[in-house]
């Protein structure tokens, strides 16, 4: 109908009218709001109680009147439910039911509640900002791009895990590598160049292959950028 149309183009393009222009900035204002009050509670800086939960429940439930207005005027539902954002935006009912249903549970439930939403909070409503970026589909089809490639890289970063675990473990006297897994973590942490230095070779021949895993490595890791970019 007209009217649903009309609705779906206020809230989808922002350029179909001056007030849908104003509605797209003031909810990508709001809706930083909501993220920094959300972080602000993982550092433990809030609102004094109540207003704490009230502005909190304020919050989820107009995100989740916006994402049921959509689906209610959508022109087709099927594709709407299946939508990556529209699932995102969907996933507010979570905190939002917890927080209308945190004072009938136990205090033991109650707790576990607090610990869920302190955590989901924050990145539930980051993922929200999603649909605020026009341009994150580039991003999307660069990591496509990559997942076609992604199971040929995984074998071959494998088999150069397997194979330099297994010769350091050789070279390497017991008394500093006991285990293959000993091994496989300072392979692990040397490939992803994070070198934690807790479990480092200590004989000459550990140390070359090390040294030649670091090269073989970082030049491995640049290849998928350069794949991408080209």
């Amino acid at each position: 109908s007209p009217c649903a149309k009309a609705i779906t183009d206020f809230l989808e393009d922002s350029d179909s009218s001056v007030a849908a222009r104003f509605y797209q900035d003031f909810m990508t204002i709001f809706n930083l709001c909501a993220i920094v009050l959300a972080l602000l509670e993982t550092l433990d800086v809030r609102l004094p109680p109540p207003y704490d939960e009230r502005v909190a429940t304020g919050i989820d439930a107009f995100l989740v009147l916006e994402i049921v207005v959509r689906l209610m005027f959508c022109p087709n539902c099927r594709s709407a439910l299946t939508n990556p954002q529209n699932i995102i935006d969907f996933s507010s009912v979570i905190p939002l039911t917890m927080l209308l249903t945190k004072d009938y549970l136990d205090r033991a439930l109650e707790l576990a509640v607090d610990d869920f939403l302190l955590v989901s909070v924050p990145v539930i409503r980051l993922l929200r900002m999603v649909r605020r970026f026009p341009h994150m589909q580039l991003l999307i089809s660069a990591f496509k791009t990559c997942l076609e490639a992604l199971p040929v890289l995984l074998y071959t970063m494998a088999v150069m895990g397997i194979v330099f675990t297994s010769l350091i473990f050789i070279v390497e006297p017991r008394d500093n590598i006991q285990t293959m897994a000993e091994s496989a973590w300072l392979v692990l942490s040397t490939m992803t160049t994070v070198g934690y230095g807790d479990v480092v070779p200590s004989t000459r021949p550990g140390t070359i292959l090390a040294s030649l895993l670091m090269i073989i490595s970082s030049l491995y890791m640049a290849m998928p950028v350069a794949i991408i970019g080209y």
